[in-house]
């Protein structure tokens, strides 16, 4: 089994003639980039991948207005729709979320399960460094994402369509 080289910096001055030097030696490299357009490969063995923090990036505020309950919603079917209407269209965009969600989570899954069996390491400096561990981070995130999300359509359909009547919308009869 070859190693995977780690490569940081591949987008600057040292790092760019430093992958080169790597593909050219036949070595499979794996680069970590803020900006991965900005990092020119010439080996079919070099993965460019982006960084984590990224994804935290998008997700935090997702979790944010997720947990006080805010919402983000499209207007146009509080134009058209009744109040039941509306409650069962917050219904259904939980669960297609809870789906899309579900779907990214065993994905991830099946990348931790193939780089687990694998033994994932990184060269750091003159020593092997096992990363495949951090690779099941984003199956428990989104695995807790995933019942957080069913616990919160299981207790909108527990509630019913009763706090229509609290938000100051009439109730449908």
């Amino acid at each position: 089994m070859s190693a995977s080289i780690l490569l940081t910096g591949a987008t600057g001055y040292i790092g760019g003639r430093l992958l080169r030097s790597l593909e050219e030696g036949g070595h499979a490299v794996r680069c970590l980039a803020r900006q991965p357009a900005r990092v020119r490969p010439t080996s079919a063995t070099t993965e460019v991948v982006a960084g984590y923090y990224m994804v935290a990036i998008a997700y935090l505020p997702w979790a944010f207005v997720a947990r006080n309950d805010n919402h983000i919603v499209a207007g146009i079917f509080k134009q058209i729709g009744t109040p039941t209407f509306d409650y069962w269209v917050e219904i259904g965009v939980k669960i297609l979320t809870t789906t899309y969600v579900a779907i990214f989570t065993y994905q991830t899954f099946l990348a931790a399960l193939q780089r687990t069996s694998a033994g994932e390491v990184w060269l750091a400096g003159t020593k092997y460094l096992p990363v495949w561990p951090t690779r099941w981070l984003l199956p428990l995130a989104g695995s807790l994402m995933i019942a957080h999300l069913v616990l919160r359509v299981l207790a909108d359909l527990a509630r019913g369509r009763g706090d229509s009547e609290r938000n100051g919308t009439a109730s449908p009869t």
